[in-house]
């Protein structure tokens, strides 16, 4: 019955642990996909190309003022493009005043020149003016255009700016890149865009310009190269050490994860690169667009990894994964120019990441339901990167000034989260790792030890055997003394007999084989070196600690005292103090040292890399594994390390003395 209520006590713990980690779970869905739709409402109204937004043109007309012009952020030209599709119209063309009527748009509005009717062409031709009314007085300002899809010319007034590529159908040819043209300006500014795409599934004018004063345009494109690049930097740095983990521990999800670190660095470091030049849109966009399809799956897989989930469960979410990205990289590569096909592209690609961001919810909530991860960073991490997906499809009229947008946040915190969970896997991994190949170096000792242990016995025997024999012509010399009646040589010689077997016998220092093996190595190694050696040991001849217990305990302590004491330039000295006091052993390690300690929570600092060093953490793992206890203290030159293991717990064991 007892029994029988015990198995219930514990099933109903295990139950109510079950329900708290599902509601802690919850809650933490709920509060991070709260707290990221909040931030994404506020990035949206103060961090908005279209919404930041300090003069709202009239007509197609922006009127600007020394006080508009004079602040110290960029006036973004989204509103009220005057547009005239299927045109190509110059402006000579609107000086004779022989253009067609145009409709105004907000750029961004359309992602091609179908303007949302499906009976048009995604692809074609297309004309933008706008018109900025500036102060009389002369100024130079700056013009940023950011990519145009996919080959245009730029007018400012009656003057050609800027060409990108070929715009003419007949002779097209695209070209893609950020470009800043400065000019002195006053008055009236008339600004006509002519532009061409036959290649890219977005078309025309999808990003607005930014103008302003070259002083500000130039301080806003530092400060965004400056964050795209610590964005670059921090994916770089992450792959690195996952490589370098990875080659160290041979795990291989870590290779993957360097992969996805690769693969995120390829999809945003396209505004360093535009930054610099100008480049076709094959195969880059191509290339970018298999990248963000492809992060997906290798997401998942990672993943799925680290949270252990079953290795079945793994291939199926890869292959469908991997199937979905290849069907939107077809899409993109042979399906562009169809207005029907830019709305199932867009359909293809939301359901896709969906699908993956429900897939990376379930398994980070299995893991940390079953408690695979004890902390919820990484279902925090997967619950921010699906809120990033619904916060794209609420704000879709978003274009950031600064930073990325909801997905590429999303996605950023997410790789964040794995990466901290891969981190905590491979940095546990690595101290296994470090500290079983110090394990394996004291076994080595200890095997060594031993072989010069039995080395000394066999040398013994053949000692004994020796002494044997000559033993018998010894006793014939003294019976021959004494049958003589020669008192005085008999003593003599007994004498000499004596002191040359005292000096012949074997200097124990301990009478525990091991531990007089193990002092006895690092009594020889302090000899060669010239450090004195001081020991008084007693311990029992047998202990139930395991030899590698032991081994790991003491020679830990002893090797560190070793180290320490030959770096001392002189008066180098380790003393060792071992005390059997019946219900309790009580141990101190004493030693000189020269450099500096560096304390810790819990022990002391390795001088020889950063961290409480590996001989010392296995050491305390020992002591606290027997439930003993162990301190250190340094100061002046005079480090100690002292402990106590309970007799109960080591369950001596004395053999009976002969």
């Amino acid at each position: 019955m007892d029994l029988w209520d015990a198995l219930c006590t514990a099933e109903k713990k295990g139950n109510c642990d079950m329900r708290s980690r599902l509601v802690q779970a919850a809650a933490f869905l709920l509060v991070s996909f709260g707290l990221f739709i909040a931030v994404a409402a506020f990035l949206y109204h103060y961090n908005n190309k279209y919404e930041n937004t300090m003069v709202y043109p009239m007509g197609g007309v922006v009127f600007l003022d020394e006080g508009t012009l004079n602040q110290d952020k960029p006036l973004f030209l989204a509103h009220q493009w005057n547009c005239y599709p299927d045109k190509q119209y110059t402006p000579e063309d609107f000086e004779k005043g022989s253009v067609e009527n145009g409709s105004y748009i907000t750029l961004g509005s359309y992602a091609n020149f179908s303007y949302g009717d499906p009976e048009r062409e995604t692809q074609g031709s297309c004309t933008y003016r706008l018109t900025l009314s500036l102060p009389e007085t002369p100024a130079t300002y700056t013009l940023y255009m950011p990519e145009v899809f996919s080959a245009y010319t730029l007018y400012l007034n009656d003057t050609k700016a800027l060409t990108l590529g070929n715009p003419d159908p007949e002779n097209y040819r695209d070209e893609v890149g950020n470009q800043t043209i400065s000019f002195t300006a006053s008055g009236t500014l008339h600004i006509t865009m002519i532009v061409t795409n036959y290649s890219h599934v977005y078309s025309g004018m999808v990003y607005p310009p930014a103008f302003g004063k070259t002083p500000v345009i130039e301080k806003y494109l530092s400060t965004r190269l400056l964050m795209t690049g610590a964005y670059l930097t921090i994916m770089v740095l992450l792959g690195v050490f996952s490589l370098f983990f990875a080659w160290q521990l041979k795990q291989t999800y870590a290779y993957g994860f360097a992969a996805v670190c690769g693969v995120c660095f390829l999809v945003s470091c396209y505004p360093v690169f535009f930054s610099y030049g100008t480049w076709p849109v094959r195969p880059w966009y191509v290339l970018e667009v298999v990248c963000l399809m492809g992060v997906y799956p290798l997401i998942a897989r990672i993943q799925g990894k680290i949270v252990k989930l079953p290795q079945r469960l793994i291939r199926v979410e890869t292959v469908i994964l991997s199937g979905g990205m290849v069907l939107a990289g077809v899409f993109f590569m042979f399906g562009a120019g169809n207005a029907r096909f830019g709305q199932i592209y867009a359909l293809l690609l939301f359901l896709y990441k969906t699908g993956c961001a429900l897939c990376l919810l379930y398994q980070a909530f299995r893991a940390y339901r079953n408690e695979v991860c004890k902390t919820p960073v990484l279902l925090v991490g997967t619950v921010l990167f699906g809120a990033s997906l619904v916060a794209d499809r609420m704000y879709p009229g978003y274009e950031p000034i600064y930073g990325g947008w909801f997905q590429e946040i999303g996605l950023f915190m997410l790789v964040l989260s794995i990466g901290y969970e891969l981190a905590k896997d491979l940095a546990g991994t690595y101290r296994a790792s470090l500290i079983l190949r110090q394990e394996t170096h004291y076994l080595a000792t200890q095997i060594e030890m031993q072989k010069t242990h039995y080395r000394e016995l066999n040398d013994r025997i053949d000692e004994m055997v020796r002494m044997r024999h000559d033993h018998r012509h010894h006793m014939q010399t003294l019976a021959s003394y004494l049958q003589q009646q020669d008192i005085s040589l008999a003593k003599e010689y007994l004498q000499k007999y004596m002191g040359a077997e005292e000096q012949k016998g074997r200097i124990i220092l301990c009478r525990n084989m091991l531990a007089d093996a193990l002092l006895k190595y690092y009594q020889s190694l302090c000899g060669r070196h010239k450090i004195r050696f001081e020991c008084a040991a007693d311990l029992p001849e047998e202990i139930e600690m395991e030899d590698t217990d032991f081994t790991i305990l003491f020679g830990n302590l002893l090797e560190n005292a070793w180290e320490a004491a030959r770096k001392r330039k002189e008066d180098g000295y380790i003393k060792v103090q071992i005390q059997d006091q019946g219900n309790q052993i009580i141990a101190c390690i004493e030693n000189s040292y020269d450099q500096q300690l560096l304390s810790e929570k819990k022990g002391f600092r390795s001088t020889k890399h950063e961290g409480m060093g590996i001989g010392t953490r296995s050491a305390r793992l020992v002591v606290e594994k027997w439930n003993g206890v162990m301190e250190w203290q340094g100061d002046g030159g005079v480090f100690r390390v002292r402990l106590v293991l309970p007799q109960k717990c080591l369950n001596v064991v004395e053999k009976p003395r002969s």
